[in-house]
């Protein structure tokens, strides 16, 4: 079998892995490329959830005492719970620094709501930023809690670390949120020389993490970002957990990824 061959079959494996690419239309399978918009779930996720609601379907981690419950609570905590497995994944030091929660916007959202903030701190953001990682911001801005402040990058995608080390000078940037792999380009940022900088003058660091996270290898404790947001099959973490404040609010407190009227800083 040569190399083609076995990437024909390789690619064949993956699609039954997905019920819907099995689909014909006139005659044929479909071609699914709007991930961005919604990813395919693959047929193991969809087991491993119809067994939950059809065997243990309770919650976890303390919240009841029957079987059911402590079911799913081993499958959720220890090494080899799915807190393990995904600590592994990332190379985080412990399954304990995983906070699974709703997806990617909504991990930012905790951290954006929880962030213990002062009068007169700057949230730094890349120029490039996903609507997820820009609307939460805006909203803490528009609240006189926070200023939003950007960082440039030149016409490869590329941050100037000597102009993030003038942003940083004045001790008014608390934290910097940027996208790992931008949604636009395509282009990864040299997160580890940014974290450096970023904890060289005490600021802490978020990576949106979603568009990087499926596509490459990535090692938290090589990295060292306060906080990795990302999402896998509708799996969602972030690295690092805080408790979000809880107030009363008229308006929803999650900025999701859509457009809204007056998106820019």
């Amino acid at each position: 079998m040569d190399d083609e061959e076995m990437n024909t079959e390789n690619l064949e494996a993956i699609r039954r892995d997905f019920q819907a690419l099995s689909r014909l239309r006139n005659g044929k399978p479909p071609v699914y490329l709007d991930n961005a918009c919604t990813t395919l779930v693959p047929k193991q996720v969809i087991e491993a959830m119809n067994e939950y609601y059809t065997e243990y379907p309770a919650g976890g981690e303390g919240r009841s005492q029957h079987w059911f419950s402590e079911e799913v609570s081993s499958r959720i905590e220890g090494v080899e719970g799915s807190r393990g497995r995904i600590a592994r994944f990332i190379n985080a030091a412990s399954e304990k620094e995983i906070v699974f929660t709703s997806n990617t916007t909504h991990a930012i959202n905790i951290v954006a709501l929880g962030y213990p903030f002062k009068p007169g701190d700057v949230v730094l953001l890349g120029d490039k930023e996903h609507n997820s990682n820009l609307i939460p911001w805006l909203r803490l801005q528009r609240k006189g809690v926070i200023k939003v402040d950007q960082i440039e990058s030149n016409e490869e995608g590329v941050y100037d670390l000597g102009d993030l080390e003038r942003k940083l000078t004045g001790g008014r940037v608390r934290l910097i949120s940027m996208g790992f792999t931008s949604n636009l380009t395509g282009y990864t940022i040299h997160a580890k020389e940014i974290v450096k900088v970023a904890h060289d003058h005490g600021v802490h660091v978020l990576l949106d993490g979603a568009q990087t996270v499926p596509h490459r290898a990535v090692d938290v404790r090589d990295i060292d970002a306060d906080f990795l947001a990302f999402e896998i099959f509708g799996t969602n973490l972030r690295h690092h957990g805080i408790a979000p404040r809880h107030e009363p609010r008229r308006r929803p407190v999650i900025g999701i990824g859509e457009i809204e009227p007056g998106a820019q800083p």
